[in-house]
């Protein structure tokens, strides 16, 4: 049998600012191939977490050192361990968080809550259960499961069933924000459990640029915003490339009047777009048949550093950027939308034909 990823990670308060109204976290991800075994689990897994992992945080860091200040997430596989060790370790956690949990590697509902959860109704403060409905592993139904178990006990909860969602970040990132709201809430006030995540704004002022041509340089790779394969049709691909002074490098900035912008590729009446006008992350870049819609719409705004910019997109209400994949450096990397994060990778600096004009001119006349 392969081994299998398992995910969990124990959370902690900041010592130093546990009367302030913005708690500070200190989490450790323990990321273990692991067989998959409940009995495997339990005996490494256990000894890692509890004779490790902690001794190690509460000795290195200023952390409140008592279970009502630790918690424990973990999704997957790792969401059967925050279930074992968790439910397993009432007296070291109790705020325990398991998402798209594997029903495998942790005891049954009723072996985890005896006498209907007595010690857990005692102890937990907080337990969150969270699955998508359209988990390709087939998870949703035990983790449902263990949600009905705990109604009809009487067990405080929560629960997040994320409609649509996947085995992935979508259903595992809403549910760790929302148990950290849960388990640690900054001014004492636990809030409604929701889907959505709040997203980071973009920094610095919104920058108005002239009309006119320019060529998009990606900071991060050092490669230019271009249309794939230099073909005009709507729906065609954006990439990074190296420069290569083509019209498919070519890019006219207007500004319209709701203090947005749109691109238009030289290759004709195309212009840069979110596909289907998405506001999800990894939406993908093209171009598409100018409309100047929502999807075609961008605001450009000063980076951290003020040396470059953020091209945010109307789509997803300016909170996320174009961004190089992975931030990958290769000719050909897709381009695609992403929650604003201020890496290099969504940084761009904008040449004008002049500027190229004069980099170009001072290249040939230097000795």
């Amino acid at each position: 049998m392969k081994p299998m990823a398992c995910i969990f990670c124990v959370i902690s308060i900041e010592m130093k600012v546990k009367e302030k109204k913005q708690k500070k976290y200190r989490h450790v991800k323990n990321y273990t191939n692991i067989a998959g075994t409940a009995s495997y689990i339990k005996g490494k897994s256990h000894n890692e977490l509890l004779k490790v992992v902690i001794p190690y945080i509460e000795s290195h860091y200023s952390v409140i050192a008592d279970a009502d200040h630790r918690g424990i997430y973990g999704y997957s596989m790792g969401g059967g361990v925050a279930f074992a060790e968790g439910i397993g370790n009432l007296d070291v956690f109790h705020h325990v968080c398991p998402t798209s949990a594997l029903p495998i590697n942790h005891p049954s509902d009723r072996d985890m809550f005896p006498y209907g959860g007595a010690e857990a109704k005692q102890k937990l403060k907080t337990l969150m259960l969270s699955c998508g409905t359209a988990d390709w592993c087939g998870f949703y139904p035990s983790n449902l499961g263990t949600h009905n178990y705990c109604e009809a006990n009487g067990i405080p909860h929560a629960w997040l069933s994320v409609e649509g969602g996947n085995h992935d970040g979508g259903v595992w990132s809403p549910a760790m924000w929302n148990f950290l709201q849960l388990a640690f809430p900054a001014d004492g006030v636990k809030p409604e459990i929701s889907n959505n995540l709040p997203e980071s704004t973009l920094p610095g002022e919104t920058k108005t640029l002239p009309d006119g041509w320019y060529t998009l340089k990606n900071v991060n790779a050092e490669k230019y915003l271009q249309v794939k394969d230099a073909a005009g049709k709507s729906g065609q691909n954006v990439e990074l490339g190296t420069r290569n002074g083509a019209d498919n490098q070519k890019w006219y900035l207007k500004n319209q009047e709701n203090g947005y912008i749109t691109f238009t590729s030289a290759l004709g009446e195309f212009m840069l777009d979110v596909n289907g006008g998405s506001s999800e992350n990894d939406a993908n870049i093209q171009i598409y048949n100018g409309h100047s819609g929502t999807a075609q719409q961008f605001q450009v705004t000063v980076s951290e550093d003020n040396q470059s910019y953020i091209i945010a997109t109307k789509s997803s209400g300016c909170t996320k950027a174009v961004d190089v994949w992975r931030a990958l450096k290769n000719d050909g990397t897709n381009v695609c939308q992403y929650a604003y994060n201020g890496n290099a990778n969504q940084q761009w600096v904008f040449f004008s034909p002049l500027e190229v004009l004069k980099f170009t001119f001072a290249n040939f006349m230097a000795p």
